[in-house]
């Protein structure tokens, strides 16, 4: 985890994502490398401003035809392929209430995945009361991350601007 410095929160900063990267990397004896970051679409505005010290943005957006939007990313950021969605939580609060956000950085393909516990069931039940059958469906299914060590939180990202 990457903790916010300032009471609250902290913007993004290239720091912050290298800080991520590296972590990942300590984490696995350098085994395993981060490929993407996700953030919530509040966050992609402050990746665009970022820039090198020749003023250069280091985000390199996706535009049409890039072979990376078959992929579902939307640019690249220092190796990095950045995806956005509205899971992660915008409501986390710190200090004077400012909103919050976290970002992930993670190896994907290291990090976690998604198995079968239980396939689907059906149930059938006759209503005699109301004369009309039900039909109920099931299926668990259990998450678990394969190796925690392939993913870092970047705690505490300000989401206003």
């Amino acid at each position: 985890t990457v903790a916010s410095t300032l009471t609250d929160g902290d913007e993004i900063s290239l720091s912050k994502i290298s800080k991520a990267v590296q972590l990942i990397r300590t984490a696995t004896k350098t085994r395993i490398s981060a490929t993407e970051i996700v953030i919530r679409p509040e966050i992609t505005h402050k990746l665009r401003k970022l820039e090198d010290a020749n003023s250069r943005p280091i985000f390199d957006e996706a535009t049409f035809g890039s072979p990376i939007l078959k992929t579902g990313a939307i640019g690249v950021i220092y190796g990095l392929k950045v995806f956005e969605t509205t899971v992660l939580p915008i409501n986390l609060t710190k200090g004077s209430g400012t909103t919050l956000t976290d970002i992930i950085v993670m190896n994907g393909k290291e990090a976690a995945y998604i198995g079968d516990r239980r396939k689907i069931s059906f149930i059938r039940k006759y209503d005699e009361e109301k004369d009309q059958w039900r039909f109920y469906t099931n299926e668990r299914v259990a998450f678990r991350a394969r190796r925690q060590e392939a993913v870092t939180i970047i705690k505490h990202i300000i989401t206003a601007d």
